[in-house]
């Protein structure tokens, strides 16, 4: 949780002289990504304590626990990309000029960040599902089990 609001904070607090219409539409892009992000954790999160990877086995959750560090720092990485998209959509009202944007190497890093950290959060929510669940129960959950 703590991590989802660094995310969001990372929006609030830059300092922009004049809010375009470039800004807003990548600020509430950016909020609406973080709460979408918000209902993946908590789905990907098990609903009672005896559910948790850390009960199922140590291994488990030593593994879990590395993955949490690995998800924690995506979200902050994905918060600097969301700072990064507000700074280059005020460069963007100041020039007017998209293509000059779109082609500048600052816009391309941010993208690069911005996918890197969502392809590592993904894949780190999916990892703790597992993890949480078991393989057996994973497979038993996509076998097609048949006419009963």
């Amino acid at each position: 949780m703590l991590m989802l609001g660094e995310s969001i904070f990372s929006l609030l607090i830059v300092d922009i002289g004049k809010e375009g219409k470039s800004f807003f539409s990548v600020f509430y892009c950016g909020i609406s990504t973080v709460i979408f992000l918000q209902l993946l954790h908590f789905r990907s999160q098990p609903h009672s304590a005896d559910s948790h990877a850390s009960r199922r086995s140590k291994n488990a959750g030593v593994l879990w626990s590395i993955t949490m560090e690995v998800y924690s720092f995506a979200l902050v990485v994905l918060g600097a990309a969301f700072t990064f998209f507000l700074i280059e959509s005020e460069r963007a009202e100041r020039r007017r000029n998209l293509a000059d944007i779109a082609s500048s190497s600052n816009a391309q890093a941010a993208a690069h960040l911005f996918s890197g950290a969502l392809a590592v959060i993904f894949f780190s929510l999916d990892a703790m599902t597992v993890l949480h669940l078991g393989m057996d129960e994973i497979h038993s959950r996509c076998v097609f089990q048949g006419n009963k």
